[in-house]
């Protein structure tokens, strides 16, 4: 069975998103801006740790593969090209990375036990769906594309580390830290550059500058843009970086303006990046104009830290 798999592009917070991240509860139509309360902040955080503890979550991945041109094997056995876990089929079967179609990976297995998007596909099918899930007994792995080419997301889905964790932790809700910002907007032609995890540089269109104040003290900080149906995607360090939150930062989601530049920063639902959860993820990192020199005693403090 030959399934061709188109790249599986994932953004931040896709998280999200996928990150990589999960959609804002923002309803736009009914009291805008009355919606940063701490009831909404509490059904903001079910979702939210849905998906870093739920089923498919962060927590339940079990491996990143990067693909090479040509053919890729992969399995429990330690002879293919990505070893998957002990109890997954010795041979899975192969993945292809061909110049001749560069926006999609090509999977063929002899399996009758492999799903293609729940479905065990003939022998003759082609799956050309976007998004394509390949699931085995308790276990799925898909295709996301970076600027390292294409690489294997495995995860399992009865994972105990998604089934134990208990230690998401936030700074209580406060509405000091729902702050009006302005947006001074970006040319078109914008971008911001960050490094990334795996030692790459990404590069996102700019949405432009959120400027706002902290006890009386003027900040800003880059947005990147990912389209009009998105929120306002921000990746931010401060001063308790490595103190009581994570040390690399956080990222938080900004509702785009709906009157004029007005708009607000919730700093309450900052949320640590994927990274913090799980080796496996592709977490951008801060970019450095996105430095503040500032303490944010709002969000998502570090698990790791009692």
């Amino acid at each position: 069975m030959r399934i061709t798999i188109p790249a599986f592009l994932l953004s931040l917070f896709a998280l999200s998103a996928s990150i990589e991240i999960f959609a804002n509860d923002r309803d736009k139509d009914k009291n805008p801006y009355n919606i940063y309360s701490k009831e909404s902040w509490s059904e903001w955080k079910k979702g939210y740790w849905q998906e870093v503890a739920g089923p498919g979550g962060w927590l339940s991945l079990r491996g990143l593969f990067w693909l090479t041109s040509g053919i890729n094997s992969i399995g429990s056995d330690a002879q293919n090209a990505h070893q998957f876990p002990s109890d997954t089929p010795a041979f899975l079967g192969t993945l292809e990375v061909s110049e001749s179609t560069p926006d999609s990976v090509l999977f063929e297995t002899n399996l009758p036990q492999v799903l293609i998007n729940g479905k065990n596909l003939k022998q003759s099918e082609l799956s050309l769906l976007k998004r394509d899930k390949v699931s085995f007994e308790h276990y799925e792995f898909f295709i996301i594309h970076r600027e390292k080419g294409f690489a294997v997301r495995l995860l399992d889905k009865s994972s105990e580390n998604s089934q134990t964790f208990n230690e998401m932790k936030f700074y209580p809700f406060s509405t000091d830290w729902v702050i009006p910002a302005t947006l001074i907007k970006s040319s078109p032609k914008d971008t911001i550059r960050m490094g990334t995890v795996y030692g790459t540089t990404r590069e996102e269109k700019s949405a432009g500058w959120l400027e706002f104040k902290v006890k009386g003290e003027l900040h800003r900080l880059e947005a990147v843009d990912f389209g009009k149906n998105t929120p306002l995607y921000v990746m931010f360090s401060d001063d308790t970086n490595g103190e009581t939150t994570y040390g690399a930062g956080r990222y938080i989601e900004v509702d785009r303006p709906i009157d004029g530049n007005n708009t607000i920063i919730d700093f309450n639902r900052a949320y640590n990046p994927p990274c913090a959860y799980t080796p496996y993820a592709t977490c951008p990192l801060t970019p450095i104009q996105n430095v503040l020199s500032v303490k944010i005693l709002a969000g998502e403090l570090d698990f790791h830290k009692k």
